[in-house]
This record gives structure tokens, sequence and C-alpha cells, in this order.
């Protein structure tokens, strides 16, 4: 495979993981179809997939703290109000994060540059 050609699918993994559960899916469809031809794109496409695994993560302790927020409701509204409130932009404000780190992987990977995920370490 072409280095040009590695670039462009590399970018398109680090895209596509912003899309929810489908970013997930097309990564490892990715990593299943390019798994003997490159090694590099291998790499990034499990990087991507564990960076979103990450990210699901996230959500389910946010779908979590929601559930606490519906038990603590029976005790004290105002008080469920507020630990919404904080859940609420806390994921928020993950999620954008966490899909400008994809954009700026796509770029750098674009553009040739090396790219790693934070937290994720997988060894080449």
């Amino acid at each position: 495979m072409r280095s040009e050609q590695e670039h462009w699918i590399v970018g398109f993994c680090h895209l596509i993981n912003i899309v929810p559960l489908w970013g997930l899916l097309i990564c490892g469809g990715i990593w299943f179809r390019l798994r003997e031809e490159s090694r590099e794109v291998v790499l990034h496409a499990q990087q991507a997939i564990l960076f979103h695994i990450m990210m699901l993560c996230a959500v389910l302790i946010w779908s979590l703290v929601l559930i606490f927020v519906k038990i603590v409701q029976k005790i004290s509204e105002p008080l469920a109000l507020v630990i919404d409130r904080i859940n609420d932009a806390f994921v928020l404000v993950l999620f954008i994060v966490y899909a400008l780190i994809c954009l700026f992987g796509c770029i750098q990977c674009l553009q040739g540059r090396s790219f790693r995920y934070p937290l994720v370490r997988i060894q080449p």
C-alpha cells in the first residue's frame, strides 16, 4: 500500500471516530480488512477503537449518574437538578474535547505526521 493511501485511510479512521458507535464499527472493519496489508493503518485503527471505547465508558458513567440522579430526586429535587446539570456539562465538554482530538488526529495524519491518542498506548 502506498504511503499516500495510508495517510487517507488513517485520517478517515480518526475522522469517523467522532461518530458514536459507527466510528467503532468502521474502524473495526478497516482494521479487519487491512490487517495484513499495512501495519501503520492497523496501528491507527486500533488506537481509534480503544479511544472510542474510552468515550463509550464515559457515556456509561454518565448514564449511571443519571440513574443516581433519579434516586436522589426522590430525596431532594434541587440537589438532583444540580447533579444532573453538572453531569450534562461534563459530558458535553468531554465530547467536544474528544471530537477536537479526533479532528486533530485526522489533520495530522493527512499531513503525514505521526499521531497518538492521549491515554492510548499500543506498541507497533
